[in-house]
């Protein structure tokens, strides 16, 4: 019989998981983020990250709703479905859309051509241009 610290703990990482979502969606949302993106592949593959990240978010909601009624209930079965598979969208929702950032930010912000940085240059290498 698992106990409550097994809960509480995966309770307290899908806490961990459904913030570093919101902190990626706000990046990928973010103004000079999108700025950077052309309207292409790259378009697309934003748009796909933003649903693997939502739906990483949605139900990261529904682990820690479920994980709060079972806290209460005094159920600490972990391997309870309505936790379980919730919990396993939550992961690799977040992995495969942390994946697809990492590439996005690489192609926009690495490989950008150097006539597209002229005219549309980061806020950083603005302010470091000014100093």
């Amino acid at each position: 019989m698992p106990d409550k610290e097994g809960l509480v703990t995966a309770i307290e990482f899908t806490k961990f998981v459904l913030t570093l979502d919101g902190a990626l969606i706000a990046f990928l949302t973010g103004t000079s983020f999108l700025a950077q993106i052309d309207p292409g592949w790259e378009r697309t593959a934003l748009i796909v990250a933003l649903i693997l990240l939502g739906s990483s978010l949605a139900a990261g909601v529904l682990v820690y709703m479920r994980g709060a009624t079972m806290l209460s209930d005094q159920n600490y079965d972990l391997a309870d479905r309505g936790l379980k598979i919730p919990g396993m969208i939550n992961v690799i929702g977040f992995a495969s859309g942390a994946v697809a950032v990492a590439v996005l930010a690489i192609v926009a912000l690495v490989f950008q051509p150097p006539e597209a940085a002229k005219s549309n240059p980061l806020p950083l290498v603005c302010i470091m241009c000014r100093m």
